[in-house]
């Protein structure tokens, strides 16, 4: 009874980076300026010009992870991300504090002054109800994918 080993290998994506060539035909003074103002986004395209020159070397390509280790870490930075929103919600949430602080200690006839607070005050609560429609959505993505 001969038994064959196991073999690693697993599915991979490799996304090859090619040269193509393309016509642009634009008006220019010389040579130097049509490349200018076609780096710069002058110009129109040629249909049907495109045109495969060559694959650059190796080095250059990507290779994408599996697809049961690509999401995985896909959760890592999910996760990561919900962490970054509750921290900068708990940032927001002392700067305000700060804010309001800052309002109780200054004089009562300084008007201009509280009122550019409560304005920062405003804005910032503007920022946590943007984490907080952001969490939302982020939670309700969630659930949809693990319904799948």
């Amino acid at each position: 009874m001969s038994t064959k080993p196991k073999s690693n290998k697993q599915e991979f994506s490799v996304f090859v980076r090619e040269v193509h060539i393309q016509e642009v035909r634009v008006e220019a003074e010389d040579e130097n300026d049509a490349k200018d103002r076609v780096a710069k986004g002058e110009g129109e395209y040629v249909d049907n010009s495109l045109e495969y020159s060559h694959c650059l070397d190796p080095d250059e390509w990507t290779v994408d992870r599996p697809e049961q280790e690509r999401k995985s870490l896909e959760d890592v930075v999910k996760h990561i991300n919900w962490d970054l929103l509750n921290k900068q919600k708990l940032i927001v949430h002392r700067m305000i504090k700060q804010r309001r602080e800052e309002i109780d200690n200054f004089p009562e006839d300084d008007e201009k002054t509280e009122k550019e607070i409560k304005s920062q005050i405003d804005a910032l609560d503007g920022i946590i109800q943007m984490i907080d429609i952001l969490q939302d959505s982020a939670e309700a993505n969630s659930t949809k994918e693990k319904n799948k």
